[in-house]
């Protein structure tokens, strides 16, 4: 709980930093993950999953650099087939996990832009467990969140993605896809070699707020007003009229 509390403060520290800038923007976020892990006894399938959480992002001086903090719950494993007289044994790991992301926005319209992500994160474990699968029932074995005899309770990793971005009429809906590679050793397996998370999120947010004095990287052209070309035409109309009355009493 010490290390949710904490994880927990420094995103709200972040929050209130960063509403210094009119440039901000809070999310939902939910998605699906794919994961998998290094070094299992033998080879792994991915294993499927769900995360959701909150996103809170601003812009910097810079224009189009963004600076975005998350909190997210997700979860990390594998799949493992035959092991032993098991038919079938997963590994989970649920996280509360903190990636702080720098987003580079290429502006393509007011409607829409697309974003390169890419930062570290850091995750703390709140429970992992063992599940076999056998043909009478299945069996379920807690391990203990400890370096030395169980899980690993603080997981290291570096997140690398894209999104886009559509404009509605509240904010944004966003649609991503994110690639995460573990840095920490989540345990050892029996011959000692690390095993490290790997995993693929996919997902949508929906962002509250709207980003204003965006640097377009295409350029952009407002709809003409159709009021200000009537009177652009009518003015041209009067000198038009002007011009030919001058004419006239010059050629009089």
């Amino acid at each position: 709980m010490k290390h949710i509390s904490t994880l927990v403060l420094a995103m709200a520290i972040c929050c209130l930093s960063a509403t210094v800038s009119a440039q901000n923007l809070f999310g939902l976020k939910s998605g699906i993950t794919l994961s998998d892990q290094t070094n299992t006894i033998v080879d792994g399938s991915l294993r499927f999953d769900v995360t959701f959480g909150l996103s809170y992002e601003w812009q910097t001086s810079l224009g189009n650099l963004w600076i975005q903090p998350e909190i997210n719950y997700i979860s990390k494993g594998v799949t493992l087939g035959v092991v032993g007289n098991t038919t079938q044994y997963k590994r989970k790991i649920q996280y509360m996990e903190a990636p702080i992301l720098l987003k580079y926005k290429y502006v393509y319209s007011n409607q829409f832009d697309w974003a390169l992500v890419a930062g570290p994160s850091v995750g703390v474990a709140l429970k992992a467990e063992n599940r076999f699968f056998r043909i009478a029932r299945p069996t379920i074995e807690e391990l203990p969140l400890d370096k030395s005899t169980g899980v690993n309770p603080i997981d290291f990793g570096m997140i690398l993605g894209a999104e886009a971005n559509f404009a509605v009429d509240y904010g944004q809906i966003t649609l991503y896809g994110r690639l995460q590679y573990g840095i920490s050793r989540v345990a050892a397996d029996p011959e000692g070699l690390p095993i490290r998370n790997r995993l693929f999120e996919g997902g949508m947010v929906f962002k509250f707020g709207r980003a204003r004095d965006m640097t377009f990287t295409v350029p952009v052209e407002d709809e003409p007003d159709p009021k200000e070309e009537r009177r652009a035409s009518s003015k041209k109309k009067s000198k038009g009229k002007k011009a030919g009355k001058r004419k006239m009493k010059k050629r009089g």
